[in-house]
């Protein structure tokens, strides 16, 4: 018994629209001709082949093909749209195979975009996954506590100089727009670590000299722990750091104080003992 997802047509669609439908009054062309014959790339042999929609023909690759007197097929778009039935699957096999399907994965680059497989099932899929995740990111900011909040805010570029319902307000904003990057950002050493950086600044147990493009220790003298590369956030360049091996003596001291275990580090130059 065939299965009945294998007896739905396959459609087609032209993937340009009239941008002005009033003047024409469609969306679409009423017929629109695609060429019959392609050159496509063949994953399986891993070289180019030559097909042909052929009528009576069971490949669409010339090379298999065996009629001596061969009638080509015409392959035309009503208004936009090509519906296939589960009886062609010649037909069916060459579009999908063609350079001018935009959904071929295995398309040449430079040829032109025509058309494109519309499958509601995978757009289905898709938007319910994503429907899905964007719940579980509201479910996961629901629960953190407003000091975590913060301080993710501060990290995402939200600005938290506000009320706390201003700052939730846009924080939730975020996470339904971006549920991916915020679902991630839970789980990211680099956010975590970002946050202890931030935390740190505006502590000054370290600071940012934007002209010099470092970041130093706190205190009239600090000395120097990390210089920046023109064209790198210093604040970047400085997390990168804290994961090697001298910046994570960096990042224990930096949190130990922050803890208020240790003291800022003093300068012990002439000059500093002087002063």
């Amino acid at each position: 018994m065939t299965n009945n997802k294998n007896r739905k047509p396959t459609i087609f669609q032209l993937v340009k629209m009239n941008p002005d439908p009033a003047t024409q009054g469609r969306y679409y062309p009423i017929s629109y001709r695609l060429p019959s014959v392609d050159e496509i790339f063949d994953e399986e042999t891993g070289t180019n082949r030559k097909i042909k929609y052929v009528i009576g023909e069971q490949s669409i690759f010339e090379d298999e093909q065996t009629s001596k007197n061969p009638v080509i097929g015409d392959i035309v778009f009503n208004n936009g749209q090509l519906i296939v039935p589960f009886q062609k699957p010649v037909l069916r096999k060459f579009l999908e195979a063609s350079n001018y399907n935009q959904s071929n994965e295995n398309r040449i680059p430079s040829m032109r975009r025509v058309f494109e497989t519309l499958d509601f099932e995978k757009e289905a899929k898709e938007d319910l996954e994503s429907l899905e995740t964007e719940f579980q990111a509201i479910e996961m900011a629901m629960n953190v506590d407003p000091q975590e909040m913060v301080a993710l805010c501060r990290v995402l570029g939200i600005n938290t100089d506000r009320s706390m319902y201003e700052i939730k307000h846009d924080f939730m904003r975020f996470v339904k727009h971006n549920p991916f990057d915020f679902i991630e950002s839970l789980s990211d050493p680099r956010i975590e670590r970002k946050q202890v950086i931030m935390e740190a600044l505006d502590n000054k147990i370290i600071v940012q000299n934007n002209v010099k493009r470092t970041v130093d220790w706190g205190g009239k003298n600090g000395q120097t722990i990390s210089i920046t590369p023109i064209g790198i956030d210093p604040i970047d360049n400085f997390i990168d750091f804290t994961f090697e091996k001298d910046g994570e003596e960096v990042y224990k001291r930096v949190v130990a104080m922050l803890d208020g275990k240790l003291k800022p580090k003093k300068d012990t130059s002439k000059k500093a003992v002087a002063k």
